[in-house]
């Protein structure tokens, strides 16, 4: 699909995390990131709960809103993507360089999405063996393996992060 011209020149160079918006079995997560754009696609580096979902569901909603400092909206653009999570050395080197420069970065991304507490909040859903952190206490019990987070393919999600392609199908933009 092309994507419309007033939402590339929107979201293309904009300085601003994006909301992502994953689900798996009608439980929706959404969660920060920092983006890269290209030809049709943001590119993502993730982890935590957002690559467990994106790898049992591709489908995902992605915001991304520029807001003045008194939280008045300018703009809202609203995306529907399919993620691919892709194996790509040089194109994950691409995304780090693109997320340092367009979020100031010192060069040492790290993550690169801009949510460490994702991945610590990763824990936080029943069905992984984690509780809810409120008021800086834990609730719940874990579950049978003792809490020790969910593990995909030999590869603990709790640490690893993936390149993401999130191919965009619909784009539309609201102005305010």
């Amino acid at each position: 699909m092309t994507i419309p011209h007033r939402v590339v020149d929107r979201i293309a160079d904009a300085s601003l995390s994006a909301h992502l918006a994953t689900s798996v079995d009608d439980r929706p997560h959404v969660a920060p990131v920092w983006y890269a754009y290209d030809d049709g696609s943001l590119w993502v580096s993730t982890g935590g709960r957002k690559l467990r979902n994106l790898r049992r569901n591709p489908r995902v909603a992605v915001s991304v809103e520029s807001a003045d400092r008194a939280g008045n909206v300018d703009w809202n653009a609203t995306l529907l993507a399919t993620a691919r999570i892709v194996e790509d050395d040089e194109r994950e080197s691409w995304l780090l360089e693109r997320i340092d420069e367009k979020y100031g970065g010192d060069g040492e991304s790290g993550g690169a999405d801009g949510d460490a507490a994702d991945d610590a909040d990763a824990d936080d859903d029943p069905d992984t063996g984690g509780g809810t952190v409120t008021d800086g206490g834990t609730s719940g019990s874990g579950a049978a393996d003792g809490g020790a987070g969910a593990r995909e393919g030999g590869v603990d999600d709790e640490t690893s992060s993936g390149l993401v392609e999130l191919r965009i199908a619909s784009a539309t933009l609201s102005t305010y």
